[in-house]
């Protein structure tokens, strides 16, 4: 090895090393500044798996009562057979107490449609941009 290539391999190294401690005093001085800002714990991705699990079930659920509302545009559909029962043994569940409360108006069962605005309700208040879940997740810790 030349003479001239030592001095060039001697200033690559400083160069490195220069970095290297460059980088080490931004991170400490960044902790030093924001105290907060630790590095990311494990509850995190939870609670992003958490708020996608929680978005997709509220988004089913959604969709079932949807479809259950134009299922009642058909009255000749046996919600008995394969394809419907799926739709009543989800539903099922949380209107037939609701029918309790609220009456058919007209002969026409609203309580589909409000449980849609519940849900709606429900995932807005959690999920939606000002979401107790949205904004948590947006908050340093």
């Amino acid at each position: 090895m030349t003479f001239g290539d030592r001095g060039a391999a001697d200033r690559t190294e400083n160069m490195v090393e220069e970095n290297v401690d460059l980088i080490f005093l931004t991170i400490v001085n960044n902790c030093a500044l924001y105290p907060h800002s630790s590095p990311p714990s494990f509850a995190m991705p939870a609670l992003n798996l958490f708020a996608l699990a929680l978005g997709l079930v509220l988004a089913a659920l959604t969709l079932c009562f949807i479809l259950r509302i134009v299922l009642t545009w058909y009255p000749q559909v046996e919600l008995s057979r394969f394809p419907f029962n799926v739709l009543f043994v989800l539903t099922e569940p949380a209107l037939a107490p609701t029918r309790k409360l609220i009456q058919p108006l007209g002969g026409v069962d609203i309580t589909p449609i409000l449980w849609v605005g519940i849900i709606s309700l429900i995932r807005e208040l959690l999920l939606g941009q000002q979401g107790l879940i949205t904004l948590t997740l947006r908050s340093p810790f």
